[in-house]
């Protein structure tokens, strides 16, 4: 009897815990703390995915970034750079009802600019590269496995 109340309550416990909603610890940031955010973490990857169109088809491939390569040349190489989307319905991402109840409402953040990188072989190219950085309430970026 004691071990099904025991099980009764911490089931309640697991329950309240995941459908709490988070509190912030600093005010909701600001948009253009946002794009700051949403830039350095763009700005921090070392690598990027180089779509090349050839007579077989597409073809994708690792390249090493070469520039830009902190946060404020990307903004003031491509000053329009970013797009910030509060509306989940028109977010690339779409949480399932656990994290919005729990971490929501998200924002989204699309970085979008130019991205010198290196194939293996030594050559250098230039793309055309966008990102979707998503934060929850508070201004923390959601890991989406990048």
């Amino acid at each position: 009897m004691a071990l099904a109340a025991f099980g009764v309550v911490a089931v309640a416990a697991v329950v309240m815990i995941l459908t709490t909603p988070i509190e912030c610890e600093r005010p909701a940031p600001q948009d253009d703390q946002l794009i700051f955010s949403a830039v350095k973490s763009v700005a921090s990857r070392k690598i990027v995915q180089v779509y090349q169109y050839q007579e077989r088809g597409l073809s994708i491939f690792p390249g090493d970034v070469v520039s830009p390569i902190s946060p404020s040349e990307i903004m003031h190489i491509n000053p329009d750079c970013c797009q910030i989307t509060r509306d989940e319905r028109q977010m690339l991402y779409q949480p399932g009802i656990w994290m919005r109840r729990g971490y929501g409402p998200f924002i989204e953040v699309r970085v979008e600019y130019d991205v010198t990188y290196a194939k293996r072989s030594g050559e250098q190219g230039v793309q055309r590269t966008d990102m979707n950085i998503v934060f929850d309430k508070c201004g923390n970026e959601i890991n989406l496995g990048h």
